[in-house]
């Protein structure tokens, strides 16, 4: 909720502290990128990016969109 209002600094801190119990979390991964994004903290985003990536794929999991490489 935090993320679709907005308030990109609160959702950053929930997510990190979500984080440490969820580690692997692809999808918190990926929120916290954007946040990072969003506030300007572009190495950040791309670390969470691609951290979100390796946790995505480490599930098994293949982009679902025919227009990108898996």
């Amino acid at each position: 909720a935090l993320c679709r209002e907005g308030h990109w600094t609160a959702a950053t801190e929930t997510l990190k502290y979500y984080l440490l119990h969820h580690p692997e979390d692809a999808g918190a991964h990926f929120l916290l990128g954007r946040c990072y994004l969003y506030l300007q903290h572009l190495v950040l985003a791309e670390g969470e990016f691609e951290t979100a990536r390796h946790y995505f794929n480490d599930g098994g999991r293949q982009n679902p969109l025919p227009r990108f490489e898996s």
